[in-house]
Parts: structure tokens; C-alpha cells; sequence
């Protein structure tokens, strides 16, 4: 209830006469705040140099792939010449 009544009065102003006076910022005793240790998370694996790898191993399959298609379409075209 009292915190109430020192919102309305801060709403509204205090009413004439009264003896209610809040802190002021140069009142309020500041004392020291101990510093939070917060410990550090754990680094994440880093996985770059699979992605990398794997996509290293996927050209050279997708060449080795066109290579062989293109020597079997070249032979078939030989053949047909003859």
C-alpha cells in the first residue's frame, strides 16, 4: 500500500504540506558490486574443414564422373564413324 500511495504521489505531486520527501540520487548509499563470474561456454567443434573436405571428395567425384561419361560418349561416336 505504501508503494501505492508514493506512485500517486509521484503521479500527482505531493500534496501541499506534507512532510513525505523522498531520496534523492545523492542520498542513496552506493556500496560496491562484487564482479559476477560467469564462466565461459564451451567452443563448438568447428567443422569447416569436413564441409571443405567433403566437398573436395564430391568435385573430384562429379570430374572422375564426366571424364568417364565423356570417353564413353567419344567411343560410341568413333564407333559410329566407321
Amino acid at each position: 500500500m505504501k508503494a501505492f500511495a508514493i506512485a500517486m504521489m509521484l503521479a500527482f505531486g505531493q500534496p501541499a504540506g506534507s512532510a513525505l520527501r523522498l531520496p534523492s540520487m545523492n542520498e542513496v548509499p552506493h556500496g560496491q558490486i562484487p564482479p559476477l563470474s560467469i564462466p565461459p561456454a564451451d567452443p563448438e567443434p568447428d567443422r569447416r574443414p569436413a564441409f571443405v573436405g567433403a566437398g573436395i571428395v564430391a568435385m573430384a567425384g562429379l570430374f572422375w564422373w564426366n571424364a568417364r561419361r565423356r570417353a564413353r560418349i567419344d567411343h560410341e561416336e568413333d564407333a559410329d564413324d566407321r
